[in-house]
């Protein structure tokens, strides 16, 4: 009858001990690389329980062990490195294309200032138009003519006497 080995309990020592499952399946790879290998070098033939117990002997020696778990932080702490690196990578991006926005994006008071100058050129703009509208409306002539007329009429308020002292004069010399 197969006796049962007991390499994981030696590598597993808590229901939560990461690194001994992960030296377990190391564990575990390195026996089906045997087994296959053990299958090549006999014609395809399983080996046998007693020469499963040599491999068995050898993988729960103390040194074996260690290694499993040598092995299992490695690889832990390449996995690690990998994450960090590509969390750092990630955050690397993110800053480059924050920079990238805000040198492409102006800041507040120049948006202000451009925009500002936009909108009082279009209103300057607005204003021409309007007032090339309703002189086109007008009239030139009739524009001309009022505005003849209202200047006339404040000459004459403002200068009445003036002009009535020359026309009076001249009127007394006849």
């Amino acid at each position: 009858m197969r006796q049962f080995n007991f390499v994981y309990s030696q590598l597993v020592t808590q229901e939560k001990d990461f690194l001994g499952m992960v030296a377990y399946a190391i564990y575990k790879n390195q026996k089906i690389e045997w087994v296959k290998d053990f299958r090549a070098r006999n014609n395809n033939q399983d080996p046998s329980d007693a020469e499963l117990d040599i491999f068995h002997n050898f993988a729960n020696m103390p040194s074996q062990i260690k290694q499993y778990k040598d092995q299992a932080l490695a690889l832990i702490e390449e996995f690690n490195w990998q994450a960090l690196e590509n969390e750092i990578e990630q955050y690397r991006n993110e800053i480059l294309q924050s920079a990238v926005i805000k040198a492409v994006t102006p800041g507040w008071i120049k948006r202000i200032f451009e925009y500002g100058i936009s909108s009082f050129v279009s209103s300057i703009i607005t204003l021409a138009l309007a007032f090339f509208i309703w002189l086109a409306a007008k009239g030139p002539e009739k524009l001309i003519s009022e505005a003849t007329a209202e200047l006339k009429a404040k000459y004459v308020q403002i200068q009445p006497e003036s002009v009535a002292e020359k026309e009076a004069p001249s009127a007394t010399s006849q």
